[in-house]
């Protein structure tokens, strides 16, 4: 795991700080690809609104998503796919944005997200 030095804080999408939903609209916004005008709080609509693709398949700058009971309705964590099982994600207050493992969060979806 690294740590990048940029605090969580529910509701963030940067600069200096970011929630898990607020990381991954700045990071698309930044890289020009916007997001429809629906709630950026609302992990699941992410997970409806792309292209489901295996795990397996997973490409730098996909979408994970994290469900406490495995369906769309309870998918409480997204971050962003950076290869070789390593994702970025803000996560909480004690970790703050970080790199760390795809694993290290239970309830992974069956399918990836991509834009």
């Amino acid at each position: 795991m690294k740590l990048a030095d940029k605090p969580y804080l529910w509701g963030s999408e940067g600069p200096n700080t970011f929630d898990c939903s607020g990381l991954v609209y700045a990071a698309y916004k930044y890289a020009g690809l916007g997001w429809p005008s629906w709630d950026r709080l609302n992990s699941g609509l992410y997970y409806r609104y792309t292209k489901q693709i295996p795990i397996a398949d997973m490409q730098p700058g996909d979408l994970i998503f994290y469900s406490y009971k495995g369906t769309q309705g309870t998918i409480h964590h997204m971050s962003i796919y950076a290869g070789n099982n390593m994702m970025w994600e803000a996560r909480s207050t004690k970790t703050g944005l970080r790199f760390s493992n795809i694993y290290s969060v239970e309830g992974m979806m069956p399918f990836a997200g991509r834009v």
